[in-house]
């Protein structure tokens, strides 16, 4: 049978009293007698005519004070329970009203069935509980019962304040009394005082963080009883009390006041059964909280992680339908992470993660949610904005605190983020919608430029399908033979005959023709097919020369780009060397020549390196490619063995004698031949570029103007007209 309790309900908005009563009625934990007022002298005047078990009170129902307003009507009925009601803003003041006798308070906006019923039911037994320990009628088998359910429905703080105030309010003169309770900090060999009673400002930061061997919270671990001391440090005579679980000390509870006191009959055991209680319940907590930590939190970072971000974003989601706000969402990718974690290893890719977390909280409001969502991504919630541009002035403070130089494991690491704005409710109004529209808002701005942020307008969603469907057709090309190789030929300035081809890619899609690596090799190295593309590249112009050998063409060297990223991932460059080793059908390894691009030299040195002259040491040859349109240091083309070359084509773009184009050209040309290298100038398509490279002493040169890009067959037929003529 379920219990049956008289309610008051005084509650000063009409509309926060139904939505409690709503509560009450459905519960199904006891049936009640409800009394509803939004009136203090009605309160008074109900109180004094009837015999309520609960006051479910809100503090601010009077002008008057709220420890006057408890005290009254603690005057009125000494026997009720009384469990406050207050707004966010009130959490303090809801303490206080604990001290000043109520049983238990509550947060109007956190309110929920089972939250409302679990309070009234323990704070009932709680105050029944207070009555009969003060009568002596209770067993110590009745106290811990009864404590242990009353106590596991707080949080920890919240626990220990409760615990302290039941002990205080079973001794007489209890406004004098001092008390308070240490807990052992886990992973720390400290006390901290996480509760306390009559503390000074001096003793609660004299007490504040002791360490374990202190001889006031320390000395209780040896022996499970309570010890009394007379000391004269400022502190008088007091009780001390071990909380301890299976013999591990988890902290102690201190009470400062007359020894007669103290040794009233019953309140040893009383507090030994609290001490007990609290025990158990502290070590099912913690456990709790390490397990929930595991569930909800990034174990890395220390932030939200998805699970609780979208259990985050869910109550702001409601919150937001019910009082009609806007708030934001941000979607962050870091730039360049993945090449920093490949070149300078894992663990500084978590530092750099960690890194990152404590740069985002603390360029976001408190109030705002950072969360980690899975490797480099990130999202931030900013739970109230008035209008869009308060996001902009977030992810532009956000993008531009990304962009410093950050400093791992002796190393600066440049980064920078990229990030994608979805708004509530303009960009969507339930919860997926929000979380797509914010990602595809940041993958439009990581393919349009990358270090700075975009709000989301529905024309991205047309180009976010696209590339989904690229992305979808390049991992059935890869397995249905829809990618080809096309070969430009090299041309000696000199002599003005093939010296060597170009293998270019090229995917024969089957609806849309011919597509060229600019419009898909960048989603294949965010999906991370890039390394089977570059493999299979390989394998087939290792094919090719080989078919060419049997046709009795003339030798020509095959050069191939392979991505910067086969030479930063271990993984990707054993698997290059693997099939170069086992060239079985042994073709000489000085008739490929790998192309590399001259920005992964200079961002990613040290690696890059490493791999060059580990894939070299097979006998293959290596080239720069679009050498000038970064700074490459002249130290690497000293030290790296190197073959080639290759000069940008946006300088021979507008290459004239009397241009700046011209006198970068040439100094390229000089300095290549300087450190013994050959030079080849890509992009030439007018008979005066040619002139121009020739005059300068170029070496090579590939264009339009010699050749443009043949499939196989006709690269086949063009060889041979060489070879006859």
């Amino acid at each position: 049978m379920k219990p049956a309790y008289k309610i008051l309900l005084a509650e000063k908005s009409y509309n926060q009293a139904l939505e409690i009563q709503k509560l009450l009625t459905y519960n199904d934990h006891f049936d009640s007698d409800i009394t509803y007022t939004s009136q203090y002298e009605e309160v008074i005047s109900l109180l004094k005519k009837i015999q309520f078990d609960i006051l479910l009170l809100d503090v601010r129902i009077s002008d008057i004070n709220p420890d006057e307003v408890i005290n009254e009507i603690k005057e009125i009925s000494s026997t009720i329970s009384i469990i406050t009601l207050i707004s966010d803003s009130d959490e303090e003041l809801g303490i206080e009203t604990i001290h000043l006798g109520a049983q238990d308070y509550l947060v109007k906006t956190r309110l929920d069935e089972e939250t409302l019923s679990h309070s009234i039911v323990f704070s009932f037994k709680r105050n029944n509980l207070i009555k009969q320990i003060r009568q002596g009628k209770l067993r110590e088998q009745h106290i811990r019962f009864i404590l242990e359910l009353s106590f596991r429905s707080y949080s920890l703080s919240k626990l220990m304040r409760q615990a302290l105030d039941l002990i205080i309010s079973v001794l007489p003169g209890s406004p004098a009394i001092r008390a308070c309770i240490f807990i052992a900090k886990e992973n720390i060999d400290k006390f901290l005082l996480v509760a306390h009673r009559g503390f000074t400002d001096e003793m609660v930061e004299s007490f504040s963080e002791l360490p374990l061997t202190s001889c006031i919270c320390g000395e209780p671990a040896k022996n499970n009883y309570l010890s009394y001391h007379n000391e004269k440090a400022g502190t008088g005579e007091h009780c001390r009390v071990p909380v301890l679980y299976n013999k591990k000390l988890l902290g102690t509870i201190i009470i400062i006041h007359k020894k007669k006191a103290l040794e009233k009959p019953g309140f040893q055991k009383f507090l030994m059964s609290v001490a007990d209680s609290l025990a158990e319940v502290i070590e099912s907590k913690q456990t709790t909280r390490r397990l929930t930590t595991l569930a909800f939190f990034d174990t890395l970072t220390g932030l939200p992680n998805r699970n609780q971000f979208c259990y985050r974003l869910k109550h702001i989601l409601s919150n937001a339908r019910r009082y009609s706000y806007n708030f934001a969402l941000l979607f962050l990718d870091l730039d360049r992470f993945k090449s920093i974690n490949d070149s300078l290893g894992h663990h500084a890719g978590d530092l750099l993660l960690k890194e990152t977390a404590k740069r985002l909280k603390t360029t976001v409001r408190e109030s705002d949610i950072v969360a980690r969502l899975s490797g480099d991504e990130f999202a931030i919630i900013l739970s109230r904005i008035r209008h869009e541009q308060e996001a902009a002035l977030v992810a532009r403070k956000v993008c531009q605190n990304m962009n410093k130089p950050f400093f791992v494991s002796d190393n600066e690491c440049i980064i920078s983020a990229s990030a994608g704005i979805a708004v509530f409710p303009s960009d969507g109004e339930y919860m997926n919608k929000l979380l797509v529209n914010a990602d595809t808002a940041m993958y439009y701005v990581k393919k349009h430029g990358k270090a700075h942020f975009h709000f989301y307008n529905p024309e991205m969603n047309a180009e976010a399908e696209e590339y989904a469907k690229i992305e979808t057709s390049l991992y059935q090309a890869l397995n249905q033979e829809e990618l080809v190789l096309y070969f430009q030929p090299e041309i000696s300035v000199r002599t003005h005959d093939i010296v060597g081809v170009e293998s270019l890619l090229r995917w024969k899609h089957p609806k849309k023709g011919i597509i060229y690596p600019g419009d898909f090799l960048g989603i294949a190295e965010k999906t991370g097919l890039i390394g089977q593309v570059n493999e299979w590249v390989l394998q087939k112009v290792i094919e090719h020369i080989f078919h060419w050998q049997k046709l009795k063409l003339p030798p020509v060297r095959v050069s191939l780009n392979i991505s910067g990223h086969v030479l930063l991932q271990k993984e990707q460059l054993e698997k290059i060397i693997g099939i170069l080793k086992r060239n079985d059908i042994h073709i000489p390894m000085d008739y490929i020549e790998i192309e590399i691009s001259e920005n992964y030299l200079i961002n990613h040195r040290e690696h890059v390196v490493k791999g060059i002259k580990e894939i070299s040491s097979l006998g293959l040859r290596f080239s720069i490619n679009d050498f000038g349109s970064e700074y490459c240091s002249l130290k690497y083309l000293h030290d790296l063995p190197l073959y080639k070359l290759k000069i940008d084509k946006s300088f021979i773009r507008n290459l004239d004698t009397e241009n700046k184009s011209y006198s970068l050209v040439k100094s390229i040309i000089s300095m290549g031949h300087s450190f013994g290298l050959k030079v080849i100038a890509e992009g030439v398509e007018r008979k005066e570029q040619f002139d121009i490279l020739e005059a300068l002493e170029c070496d090579e040169v590939q264009g339009f103007l010699l050749s443009k890009p043949m499939p196989e067959d006709e690269f086949i037929r063009y060889l041979q007209e060489k070879r006859t003529g």
